[in-house]
């Protein structure tokens, strides 16, 4: 055997009585404390709404940080979507036995868990979460990205308290062996090999410190999630560094099944990271002109410690060149009232502030304050007008639809009417058909007794032809 440089030879559980818990296990659950509370720290500092560009969307909900009992929800939907996830890359990885023990895939003393699709699974179901809170998806991003990558890193530190993650063996000055009976987290512990799991500890923590530097020196200030896919791009990119010492066979050129998934997982990051920088900009740049449309500063006033500039009433519109006055007078001017504008303007406009402007928003004189309400004016005019065309037309569809109603309303009098009609005859008919049967039966008997007068004059008129001698 070859003689390792580092040995270790402690217990790797605590035992209390028959109650033996590992010390990686105890170590990994003080971990995801730390993470989580600071995780709720950050959520506690991060405003709501986008600082510079509040039009960018999302809503205050109660407060206007991040709301913290949000993150309750979505630890509840991405810790066990984690398990499952690392579960399957564990599978994934070790296919050539898990394909003939289908048994063992849900059999938590088997094996173990991936750590890359572990990450991506949470990633999922955390975000599905928050979008379906109603919550900023892209900020809880933005602050899950320090604390996911201090979990991953420490994680990886703690590795050797368990033995976990022993890399390929090896001779180099510090290799590490686990000596004792154990149990360790690796196979064949006493073979020196080298420390993967600190390899990949150390690389993490190279990712960590930038990540946590450029936000610092003004990056991602938008706070929309792309420094979270940077982290974990840059990340993913460190495991497939350290794992070429790794013991798992390769199935790709050089790259075992895990570099393959950190890969995978690099490059669509790096697309996600792309993806949102591009709409980002986008908005950013739709959100400035229109602010320049309207004549609106190009920044807002930056929040203070408690929010208070996120308050629409501390954030009011206001209009370059005309001082402190918002631009309610000039809705409430409507049509022709740009001229007054334009006068007040340039006779009384007091002069700006430069240091509370932005140097785009600085007007050259008042009389580019003038043709700016000129313009503002002839907007709202336009607006005004607009919309007295928009009210035209509902009032014309609501009068056309009132005569549809109408005209059903007649057609269906009159089809009433004729009903009523053809019942009274049918009544009336009824009613006179005991006078008719009355007077058929009258005139029956008198022709009956014409007829009895008619045969009796004819008896007569036979006797007396009887009487009277032959000739």
């Amino acid at each position: 055997m070859i003689p390792a440089v580092i040995e270790f030879s402690f217990d790797p559980a605590f035992r209390l009585g028959d109650i033996a818990v590992r010390w990686e296990t105890l170590a990994l659950a003080f971990i995801i404390v730390v993470c989580v509370g600071l995780a709720a720290v950050i959520a506690g500092r991060t405003p709501a709404v986008n600082q510079a560009y509040p039009e960018m969307g999302g809503r205050e909900r109660g407060a206007w940080h991040l709301r913290r009992d949000d993150l309750i929800y979505i630890l509840l939907a991405v810790v066990p979507a984690a398990v499952l996830g690392g579960r399957l890359g564990y599978i994934l990885i070790h296919w050539d036995f898990y394909s003939e023990h289908l048994d063992a895939w849900f059999d938590p003393t088997q094996g173990s868990l991936e750590l890359s699709l572990a990450v991506v699974f949470g990633l999922m179901a955390g975000y599905a979460v928050a979008a379906g809170l109603g919550a900023p998806a892209g900020r809880w991003l933005h602050i899950a990205t320090v604390p996911t990558l201090l979990g991953l890193t420490l994680g990886k530190f703690v590795g050797v308290l368990g033995g976990s993650g022993q890399g390929a063996a090896s001779t180099v000055d510090w290799a590490t062996a686990y000596q004792g009976a154990g149990p360790w987290g690796s196979l064949d512990p006493a073979t020196p090999a080298h420390p993967s799991q600190l390899y990949e500890a150390v690389l993490s923590l190279l990712v960590l410190g930038l990540i946590v530097y450029l936000p610092r020196m003004g990056r991602f200030r938008d706070h929309d999630g792309r420094v979270f896919f940077a982290g974990i791009s840059l990340w993913a990119i460190a495991r497939v560094e350290a794992a070429f010492i790794w013991r798992d066979p390769e199935i790709f050129g050089p790259f075992r099944a895990a570099q393959v998934l950190a890969l995978a997982i690099a490059i669509t990051c790096f697309g996600l990271f792309a993806l949102r920088a591009m709409y980002t900009g986008r908005t950013v740049r739709a959100i400035l002109a229109s602010r320049a449309r309207v004549g609106r500063p190009a920044t807002v006033p930056a929040a203070s410690a408690t929010g208070a500039a996120y308050e629409p009433a501390a954030r009011p519109v206001m209009e370059p060149g005309l001082g402190a006055a918002p631009l309610a007078p000039l809705a409430e001017a409507g049509a022709g009232g740009g001229a007054l504008l334009v006068e007040q303007a340039a006779a009384a406009a007091p002069a700006p502030s430069v240091a509370a402007m932005s140097p785009i928003d600085v007007p050259e004189s008042a009389a580019a304050d003038a043709v700016r309400a000129a313009a503002m004016a002839a907007e709202a005019e336009a607006h005004a007008a607009e919309m007295e065309a928009r009210a035209a037309e509902e009032a014309a569809e609501v009068a056309r639809i009132a005569a549809i109603r109408a005209a059903e309303d007649a057609r269906m009098a009159d089809e009433a009417a004729e009903a009523l009609r053809l019942v009274a005859e049918a009544e009336a008919h009824e009613a006179m058909l005991p006078a008719e049967a009355e007077e058929a039966a009258a005139l029956a008997a008198a022709e009956e007794i014409a007829a009895q007068d008619a045969r009796e004059r004819a008896a007569a008129a036979r006797a007396a032809a009887r009487a009277l001698p032959p000739a």
